[in-house]
């Protein structure tokens, strides 16, 4: 299901590098308005490879997604490139870092003003395929609430056009996703979560616009994906909530998730020393997953 693939390097003129260390640079550039941070291991040189598309939550921006996410030396190690990118101004009564996405019913100034996020993204993504850096059917989508929102209704919008999502306490509330044969899913999402609830609710944020997280798992397989579900009973909505109880549940950060999900375990070893933790369970399967289970050696 998923390969490793290795060895591409994305230069652009107009960058603003930012080396981070002799095997990685980061790279922020704007189009549309919209800041992009592209994460890019050297050793990848010029050839094409997967491309992992990072999408925040409401009243949040891209340097946060980046900081609570960071796949600097996954990238690295795992041999793909990691790109965060900035959602619209959310609204006009916070400042310009609190940005949001038009995932087709939340949330925000972007749903209301029906900002054609669909079309930014096709047009990211474009400029890395036209400059050769896209493995064939090797994109990416990770997004936290609004940000899985976003990833979901691109995914569900573009048939054929993404690979595999990563959804982290988001759901999609619309009627149907032809995009979803042959997706690869895995949903990420806390018991405590009073924002998108695991039972079908009336949401105190989004209001009657919930579609719990069962029923949304049931509604993706249905439509033709293959759907993988982390439950965490500790967790809330939070994106930070969620990062400390993976952690806890699976020994893993959510850094080690995802590059895990593209690159597909157990053919990834990540290095011990990402993990900032005491605890390593010696497997972790998703419920109800195709994908292969997850072995992972104790810490010493």
């Amino acid at each position: 299901m998923f390969r490793f693939v290795a060895l591409f390097l994305f230069v652009l003129a107009g960058f603003l590098a930012r080396p981070l260390s002799a095997q990685v640079e980061v790279e922020s550039f704007e189009i549309e308005g919209r800041m992009v941070e592209s994460v890019s291991p050297e050793r990848l040189e010029l050839l094409p490879a997967p491309l992992v598309i990072m999408l925040h939550g409401a009243r949040r921006n891209s340097g946060y997604m980046a900081d609570s996410i960071p796949l600097e030396k996954i990238a690295t190690v795992g041999g793909f490139r990691a790109v965060y990118i900035d959602g619209s101004r959310l609204t006009r009564l916070y400042d310009d870092n609190w940005k949001g996405w038009n995932a087709g019913y939340c949330c925000g100034a972007a749903a209301a003003q029906g900002i054609d996020d669909l079309g930014t993204l096709d047009r990211i993504i474009a400029r890395f395929e036209d400059a050769g850096l896209v493995k064939d059917g090797r994109i990416y989508l990770v997004g936290h609430s609004n940000g899985a929102m976003m990833s979901y209704h691109y995914a569900c919008s573009r048939p054929g056009r993404i690979a595999g999502v990563i959804g982290i306490s988001g759901n999609y509330a619309m009627r149907d996703c032809p995009g979803a044969r042959n997706l690869d899913v895995l949903m990420i999402h806390g018991d405590l979560d009073n924002i998108i609830t695991v039972a079908p609710s009336r949401s105190p944020v989004l209001g009657a616009i919930n579609t719990g997280l069962d029923a949304f798992s049931v509604f993706m397989r249905e439509a033709g994906a293959r759907v993988a579900v982390l439950r965490l009973p500790n967790a809330e909505h939070a994106l930070a909530s969620v990062e400390v109880n993976v952690a806890r549940e699976t020994g893993l950060g959510l850094n080690t998730i995802v590059g895990r999900f593209v690159i597909g375990a157990p053919l990834f070893d990540i290095a011990i020393e990402e993990q900032d933790i005491g605890y390593r369970p010696e497997i972790f399967e998703p419920e109800g997953s195709t994908i292969a289970p997850i072995e992972v050696a104790p810490l010493e």
